[in-house]
């Protein structure tokens, strides 16, 4: 390589390695005074001594961030832009490492465990819903913004469990 070649790979591992530094002061930032158990997925304040956590199934707020996120980020490194945190079980304050996955819009939607505030057909199953033209309760999934049809049912448990089965069967991760 000659000298201009080595000159300008000097001048491009400098410039990176200011942004690395940079990016990484700020990430450390993020984690300072916190002690994080990723296997029990808590947090802790160094400094005050206190122990963040939620005894109902509510995010834990730390600041500005979200406990779930704080912790993914000291694992894996930051989260990519359109991607989010799920938690696989559901529950929203077990931030276990294992229990958090990096997904997108779509595949956390996939992860719901409820219907629809809206939804008074009674139906527990997400996809579930009562259709009044044919008096009957009639179930479709939507994925990748195509509608899957399943039919309608006369009794809301035959439509659940075709639902639930559907939900396995369509959506890699469903964890009904």
């Amino acid at each position: 390589m000659n000298k201009l070649g080595e000159k300008i790979k000097a001048t491009i591992t400098k410039t990176f390695s200011k942004e690395i530094k940079k990016a990484t002061e700020i990430q450390e930032s993020k984690f300072d005074n916190l002690l994080i158990d990723t296997k029990r997925g808590l947090i802790t304040n160094i400094k005050t001594g206190k122990l963040y956590r939620s005894t109902k199934n509510y995010y834990i707020h730390i600041g500005n961030n979200l406990a779930h996120r704080l912790i993914w980020e000291y694992v894996n490194g930051s989260i990519p832009d359109g991607y989010f945190i799920d938690h696989i079980n559901g529950i929203r304050n077990d931030n276990r490492i294992e229990n958090l996955r990096l997904v997108t819009t779509a595949e956390n939607s996939q992860n719901r465990q409820t219907t629809n505030s809206n939804n008074r057909s009674g139906a527990k199953i997400p996809g579930v819903s009562y259709c009044k033209h044919h008096g009957r309760f009639r179930v479709t999934l939507i994925l990748n913004q195509r509608q899957f049809f399943f039919g309608y049912y006369k009794d809301l448990k035959d439509a659940e469990e075709t639902a639930l089965l559907a939900r396995r069967e369509l959506f890699k991760f469903n964890t009904l």
